[in-house]
């Protein structure tokens, strides 16, 4: 039949042979050669310093050295505990308690901003301001219009600012996007994303006075005021809409990513979720139950209208695919099924092979990509502006779950078209004097 495709013309259009895939990885590796052709000196290495110094922050530092491209030389942290954590493993760096005085530190070239949620903005738009480069953890923000100005600060003053999307520089990710965009899959006109999971909660929350050397309004930052919580602090901070928003927010993003590179897609077109906190008994707000329905276009060769849907739950870990988490893309010809353990093709009536690929979880390429950027003044493979895409889109998610209808977002006046309600969640009221920088 017409739609079946062959071995040879497989390996011809994805990237087992000489297509597409390899061409895109070619392409990254040379660009890295040519602002790294030796590895550098230790004077020629670029000046990092890390705000926020929990998992995240080390995580993310270990990776910036294992590049051989970063030393680090300030450490930043409102909690005592944590910022000596990581000078014992960094003990040359510089300590501060403000971010503001590590941004000041001449000496800094690069911010990397690993603080939770709510505490991204704000640095991140500051240490542009500061004439230095940026990478952000994702969601790249708390809110929508934070993120638009964090887009518009590394713009406004010419800063390389990078997300932490890092399947973006993955090979085997790589490999299944210029599959996805090659066209071999036929028309896609479903994706799926989920994150499943059979969880007991958080427990009894510790409340009232703050450990010793947690300066916790700093904390709270641009949040409202709250009584100490355990459970609103340091870790589970992301169950709380806060300062994030739950388990779309935090790993949401991560898989609609992939959905929207490997479309080519912006900005949904529209956005209808329902769910809530329905099962586990503890005191977070966000939901544990959660159904997103995007309404899509793609691009390249698959411009044409789909949906995406993402899916959570925390009452019951079974997927269809025995998979915790995934991505899916659905076409005429097969589907692709991907993670970071690997990627799969299924094929539909015998169209296309089958195929499967393995992968790992590793975030020194994108500390690498990003950093070489950094010398070559190039956009990285997580842009500011491609991973405010993918953070605005779960936003939105949440912004329709609460209030409780279908949204149509307009980008450009900054509103949910017709609902004056949904627009405000848009948004957040900063807490004084923690304020959002004017870009």
């Amino acid at each position: 039949m017409t739609n079946d495709i062959s071995r040879r013309e497989f390996l011809k259009r994805t990237s087992f042979g000489i297509g597409v895939g390899a061409a895109a990885l070619e392409a990254l590796e040379a660009e890295e050669a040519a602002a790294q052709i030796r590895p550098p000196s230790a004077n020629e290495k670029i000046n990092v310093g890390l705000v926020g110094c929990g998992g995240m922050g080390m995580g993310n530092m270990g990776a910036a050295v294992a590049t051989g491209m970063a030393n680090v030389v300030a450490l930043c942290d409102v909690d005592a505990k944590h910022l000596a954590g990581a000078q014992s493993r960094y003990p040359s760096a510089k300590g501060y308690h403000d971010y503001r005085d590590l941004i000041a530190n001449k000496n800094v070239e690069v911010v990397c901003v690993s603080t939770p949620d709510h505490w991204h903005a704000i640095p991140t738009i500051t240490a542009c301001q500061a004439g230095k480069d940026v990478y952000c953890e994702k969601p790249l923000a708390h809110n929508v219009v934070e993120s638009a100005d964090m887009v518009k600060a590394a713009r406004k003053y010419n800063r390389v600012v990078n997300g932490g999307t890092q399947q973006r520089t993955d090979p085997h990710f790589i490999r299944a996007v210029e599959i996805v965009q090659s066209g071999l899959l036929g028309r896609i006109t479903f994706c799926r994303t989920w994150n499943v999971s059979n969880e007991d909660g958080m427990g009894t929350p510790i409340i009232g006075n703050p450990p010793p050397g947690l300066d916790y309004d700093f904390w709270l930052g641009p949040a409202p005021k709250r009584e100490y919580n355990s459970h609103r602090c340091h870790f589970t901070f992301r169950w709380f809409y806060d300062y994030a928003g739950g388990m779309i927010t935090d790993w949401g993003v991560h898989l609609n990513d992939i959905v929207l590179w490997g479309m080519k897609s912006g900005l949904p077109k529209s956005v209808s979720a329902v769910g809530g906190k329905y099962c586990i008994p503890d005191d977070r707000d966000t939901p544990d139950t959660q159904y997103v329905s995007y309404d899509m276009e793609g691009g390249g060769n698959n411009a044409y209208p789909y949906t995406l849907v993402y899916e959570m739950r925390k009452q019951n870990g079974r997927h269809t695919d025995g998979a915790d988490y995934g991505i899916e893309f659905y076409g005429t010809n097969g589907t692709l099924r991907v993670d970071r353990g690997g990627f799969s093709l299924y094929p539909e009536k015998g169209r296309i092979p089958a195929q499967q690929s393995s992968g790992n979880d590793d975030k020194v390429p994108h500390w690498r990509n990003f950093l070489t950027c950094v010398k070559t003044r190039r956009r990285p493979a997580s842009d500011v502006e491609i991973t405010h895409i993918s953070t605005v889109t779960c936003l939105l998610g949440n912004v329709s779950l609460r209030s409780g209808r279908k949204i149509w977002f307009d980008p450009e006046k900054m509103v949910c078209t017709g609902d004056q309600n949904a627009t405000e969640l848009l948004r957040r009221v900063y807490r004084k004097p923690y304020l959002l920088p004017k870009v």
